[in-house]
């Protein structure tokens, strides 16, 4: 999902013989990436079919789900991936001759933020920055006889997916 989104997650709670157990409650247990231990995310009590659904607001890292039921039962768990939104706005750069470009990710601070240029019809890395920690870094480029277009790249990680920015055209120099 896009970090900052919710999810929903869904259990089904049968008895030994398969058969769907109505009117129990389970509680939804979550484990954050790079944070020991499980901590409840929610409870919901399981309707006629067995099924119950806990909605999770506003997750904003890598996260594992399972669901506790009576008597200390567990389901397996559930991976969930954030995949940081990450933008990238282009402006004049405070010298002549020059731009800024100004990525931002949120949900992202303190990982890095790769900065390429398309050319010959591939990204080519040209420099790496951490994201400050409101989730933005500036990046300073000299115009060229070519309009250029540039991207930001934010990877993977322990908490997180890789978020890619949209694309950023900065003109050719005058």
């Amino acid at each position: 999902i896009i970090a900052g989104d919710s999810v929903s997650l869904t259990g089904l709670l049968t008895d030994a013989d398969g058969n769907p157990v109505p009117g129990q409650t389970v509680t939804l247990l979550e484990h954050d990436a790079g944070v020991p231990g499980w901590q409840p995310a929610g409870q919901a009590t399981t309707d006629g079919t067995g099924t119950a659904t806990v909605p999770v607001p506003s997750l904003g890292t890598d996260a594992g789900f399972r669901f506790r039921g009576p008597d200390g039962t567990h389901s397996g768990h559930v991976r969930v991936v954030v995949v940081p939104a990450v933008s990238l706005t282009a402006g004049p750069g405070s010298r002549p001759g020059t731009e800024r470009l100004i990525a931002s990710a949120p949900y992202a601070a303190g990982s890095d933020a790769i900065l390429q240029v398309r050319a010959g019809g591939t990204w080519r890395t040209l420099r790496s920055r951490a994201l400050g920690t409101t989730g933005q870094v500036m990046f300073g480029v000299k115009l060229q006889r070519h309009q250029r277009v540039y991207r930001v790249v934010v990877p993977h990680t322990v908490q997180h997916g890789k978020g890619i920015s949209n694309p950023a055209l900065v003109p050719a120099r005058a």
